[in-house]
C-alpha cells in the first residue's frame, strides 16, 4: 500500500472506534464536525468528507482505538453531534482547521460544540488566500491565514495547487497580506482578485475564484 500522500508526507490519521459487533468503525472529523462511518477501523480510506475538508485530496488512515466509549455511542446518534465528551470543569477547547492538520489558534469556552461563526471563520482562514509570496525562481505562491501554501504559478502561467506542507524557502517578497479576518467570502475574494493575481484569465480558469 502507498504510504505517503501526493504531497510526499504520511497520510493523516484518524482515531476510529468500533461501534457494533461487526467491527464497523466511526471516526470524528474535525473538518466536517461529524462522524464518518467505515466498514472497519484500519487501513487507508477514501474520505467521506464535504467540500471544506482537505481529506478529500488525500484520504486518511484509520487507527483502531478499540470499542467506542459510552458517551461516543450516544453522541454518534445525535443529529448534531458534539465530537467530545462532557467536560468536568465545563470548559471546552476548539481549534481552527488547517490544510496540514496542525492545531492552531485555539479558543476555550463553555460550549461543547464549535459555533457556526467559528466554523465559518475557520473555513475562510483555511481556504482563502491572505497574501502572495514572490520567489527567486519567479514563482508566485498564494498562502492562507496560517501561512500554508495554496496555489502557485510561474509568472503569468497557469496556477496549480501548491504543497501546503512545503512553504517556499526562496521568498524574495511578500505582497498583499491581509491581517483582517474576513466576515464573508465575497469581500476576501475581491481582495484576492485585485491585489494578488489581478484579472488574469489563467487565474480565473484555475478555479481559485469560484
Amino acid at each position: 500500500m502507498q504510504e505517503n500522500s501526493k504531497w510526499g508526507v504520511p497520510f493523516p490519521e484518524l482515531p476510529a472506534y468500533q461501534y457494533n459487533d461487526r467491527g464497523s468503525g466511526i471516526a470524528w472529523c474535525e473538518y466536517c464536525q461529524r462522524y464518518h462511518i467505515h466498514g472497519n477501523t484500519m487501513d487507508h480510506r477514501i474520505a467521506h468528507c464535504d467540500f471544506v475538508s482537505p481529506y478529500r485530496e488525500t484520504g486518511y488512515i484509520l487507527v483502531d482505538m478499540g470499542k467506542a466509549p459510552a458517551w461516543m455511542l450516544k453522541d454518534y446518534l445525535l443529529k448534531n453531534p458534539f465530537g467530545k465528551p462532557i467536560s468536568h470543569n465545563g470548559k471546552y477547547e476548539h481549534f481552527y482547521p488547517t490544510l496540514t492538520g496542525k492545531r492552531v489558534d485555539s479558543t476555550t469556552n463553555h460550549s461543547r460544540r464549535m459555533s457556526q461563526t467559528m466554523r465559518r471563520e475557520g473555513i475562510y482562514k483555511m481556504w482563502l488566500p491572505y497574501g502572495k509570496w514572490v520567489c527567486r525562481d519567479g514563482r508566485e505562491v498564494l498562502f492562507n491565514f496560517h501561512n500554508e501554501p495554496m496555489w502557485e504559478r510561474l509568472a503569468k502561467g497557469q496556477p496549480k495547487p501548491a504543497n501546503p506542507y512545503a512553504p517556499p524557502e526562496d521568498i524574495t517578497e511578500e505582497r498583499g497580506r491581509c491581517y483582517k479576518t474576513p466576515s464573508n467570502g465575497k469581500g476576501c475574494r475581491c481582495k484576492i482578485r485585485v491585489h494578488l493575481y489581478g484579472n488574469d484569465p489563467a487565474a480565473r480558469q484555475s478555479g481559485i475564484f469560484l
